[in-house]
């Protein structure tokens, strides 16, 4: 509904009204508006009705953990137990962590920065960063807030867990596939655990969400679940971090000769075969024009057509034959 005013011209031998008559009628139009309880909201609330709010705010809620309902679980537990946690986000103030405990249940906390370690912390970053696998206490939970605080620190409980050695898996080769079983997921990729060939030491390490599957992986949890058992190989190992990284994609190929593709006029269009796709783009095997020599090639995501590319995958998908 829109209000709109006009030049109100009087007619010969009429009276004009006085001007509180005028005062009066927009009196009671303002009367009859302030009375609309929905009008009111909605302009209070910016032009968004107060259940559009509400529904944001639910939401809001949700991604920070998923209302205090979700961290029931996690009253009650004694402040010296150990718990396995993944970074999920760093901050200034302190590191976000989702906890898992035994039973699987999964809660999302912060570490406040003066948690992580007893000593003067000056950039966090030297101290966490996301995906690292971390060792958190639960020092409390508040269920109205939705909200629970989480220490890295040893006072007040038992000494915390040793270093995890990754000496059994440095000398495997980045071809060289073992077991793992899963046990967690984060929104960056799963969680596996499991033991170097010849070893019976098991670690947890993370496989990253690009190399669960030859194609791009939105949710590591459509792909895996928990509990299943996976063919997995070493994808870098960080000694100072105590952490091994792993794949669950064939290794690319060793480096072709590209050679014989030096000469190739770029105005040529030649046939190849789409391999694998990522965030960036898709690689793709291709062969010369007389078929001597063969290489894998990336088509950069801003390479694949003249209009603006949102997803590889919405574009080409493995196996597709491209010019």
């Amino acid at each position: 509904m829109s209000l709109g005013f006009s030049a109100v011209r009087h007619c010969k031998g009429r009276r004009p009204r006085p001007p509180v008559v005028y005062a009066g009628l927009l009196l009671g139009i303002v009367t009859l508006l302030l009375r609309s309880t929905s009008f009111v909201s909605y302009i209070i609330c910016g032009g968004r009705s107060p259940a559009s709010l509400v529904s944001s705010s639910r939401t809001a809620r949700a991604s920070r953990g998923g209302g205090g309902h979700a961290l029931e679980a996690f009253t009650g537990l004694d402040s010296s137990e150990w718990h396995d946690g993944a970074v999920q986000r760093v901050a200034p103030f302190g590191a976000i962590v989702d906890v898992t405990l035994e039973d699987g249940t999964r809660g999302t906390g912060l570490v406040h920065i003066s948690q992580i370690k007893d000593e003067f912390i000056n950039d966090i970053h030297d101290e966490v960063e996301v995906g690292q696998a971390v060792q958190v206490r639960v020092m409390s939970v508040d269920l109205a807030r939705n909200k629970m605080s989480l220490s890295m620190k040893e006072e007040g409980g038992p000494q915390r867990r040793a270093p995890v050695d990754v000496t059994p898996f440095a000398n495997l080769a980045s071809d060289q596939w073992f077991t793992g079983k899963v046990v967690s997921f984060a929104s960056f990729g799963a969680f596996v655990t499991v033991a170097a060939p010849g070893s019976d030491a098991e670690i947890i390490a993370l496989v990253p969400r690009g190399h669960i599957r030859e194609h791009l992986v939105d949710d590591p949890a459509d792909e895996l679940e928990i509990g299943q058992e996976v063919q997995v190989r070493v994808l870098r190992i960080d000694y100072d971090l105590s952490r091994v990284t792993l794949s669950m994609v064939e290794p690319p190929p060793e480096p072709a000769d590209v050679s014989p593709f030096e000469g190739i006029d770029p105005d040529q269009w030649l046939t190849g075969k789409v391999t694998r796709l990522a965030e960036f783009g898709a690689f793709v095997t291709v062969t010369t024009p007389d078929g001597g020599a063969e290489a894998l090639g990336l088509v950069h995501i801003t390479n694949m057509k003249d209009g603006f590319v949102a997803r590889v995958s919405d574009e080409v998908e493995v196996g597709q034959e491209v010019q």
